[in-house]
């Protein structure tokens, strides 16, 4: 949920994932921490793509615990 990475995927989308530890540098993924949310990895921290940084910062892993789920392969039309 939410709207960090808007225009590419919205809120209440459905993403097929690719289950992996790994998302690779400028791939978006899903991530769970205080909830779970769509972000862009990058070297040292996933981006939100939003425009509203406080409402959806970026997130660095180092100082959260952020576990993956995997990469995001796209969006199923509804």
């Amino acid at each position: 949920n939410g709207r960090s990475v808007e225009d590419t995927y919205f809120d209440g989308d459905k993403v097929p994932v690719e289950k992996t530890q790994d998302v690779p540098v400028g791939k978006i993924g899903i991530f769970i921490g205080v909830g779970s949310f769509i972000k862009e990895a990058l070297k040292d921290k996933l981006i939100s793509r939003s425009e509203s940084k406080e409402r959806n910062p970026d997130i660095i892993p180092d100082k959260r615990k952020i576990n993956t789920i995997g990469i995001v392969l796209g969006k199923v039309d509804n």
